[in-house]
């Protein structure tokens, strides 16, 4: 299943009500096919910054976090209310799912947050270096010499980022730049064109000759995720503070995800958030 065990209340049939026949009710099931895989990534987009808020406002309560398929079951109920449509819904994004998966790094992503082959340390871990690439990709727009097509880093861009998060760590550095190098490819880089008068009406953004070599930023916050994975397997035998609970107090610092903190922050998260 790709729903965990004590969440499959929203794939429960609603209270007095008939289940649904096959996957989804008889009547709704033209109605609700499989979401595309445009679809599937918006709406990941949506689910992951629900989660960032979730997790902000728990962090300034001092609660812990919640997982990934708590906060889905609270913004399907929330986008769409009426139980019977909920679990319609829910079974809808688990069957489009199911079907994108095998060919989308993003949808298998996701798929491993909800049903928990990821733990909610890694999400945390995940959403952090997510905004991290966000913030390089806001920079590289502005970097002289164009740019590549949305989703995507240079190589150059990829490396700094990895230096930037495990330069520390040179077993989990080692690998992930190791990993790094096998995704890079040619892309196609973006040029800001302006056209003749006459074309004026066409100014458009198009894709120049030459090509560098770039990453896909889903696979780089996969290969992140692995780099997360390996230092949490070294430092499990290393004596508090662990490294999960380190990696998380940097990431709850770093609100702004440059990927650094200065000294006052460090102070303050070991003060606060390791409370050494």
């Amino acid at each position: 299943s790709l729903v965990p065990m004590a969440d499959r209340m929203l794939l429960q049939a609603p209270i007095g009500e008939p289940p649904p026949a096959g996957d989804l009710a008889g009547d709704d099931r033209e109605k609700d096919k499989s979401l595309s895989l445009k679809q599937v990534h918006a709406f990941a987009a949506q689910l992951y910054a629900e989660k960032r808020t979730d997790d902000q406002r728990r962090d300034k309560a001092g609660q812990p976090r919640r997982e990934l398929s708590v906060v889905l079951q609270e913004l399907m109920r929330r986008q769409h209310g009426v139980r019977k449509v909920v679990h319609q819904k829910c079974w809808q994004l688990v069957e489009s799912l199911a079907h994108h998966a095998d060919a989308d790094r993003a949808c298998a992503t996701l798929v491993e947050f909800i049903d928990g082959s990821r733990d909610l340390d890694e999400l945390s871990f995940f959403l952090y270096c997510g905004q991290v690439l966000d913030n390089s990709a806001a920079e590289a727009s502005h970097a002289p010499g164009g740019r590549l097509l949305a989703g995507s880093l240079t190589l150059e861009r990829a490396e700094r980022v990895v230096e930037l998060l495990f330069g520390d760590l040179p077993k989990a550095f080692a690998l992930v730049r190791a990993e790094l190098a096998t995704v890079a490819r040619d892309m196609p880089k973006v040029e800001d064109h302006t056209l003749s008068a006459a074309d004026s009406d066409f100014d458009l953004f198009g894709v120049s000759e030459p090509s560098v070599f770039g990453v896909n930023s889903e696979e780089l916050l996969v290969l992140l995720i692995e780099g997360w994975r390996l230092s949490a397997l070294l430092f499990e035998q290393v004596p508090s503070p662990c490294w999960r609970r380190c990696a998380l107090a940097f990431a709850q610092t770093d609100v702004l995800g440059r990927g650094w903190l200065d000294p006052h922050e460090v102070a303050d998260a070991e003060q606060r958030r390791l409370r050494v």
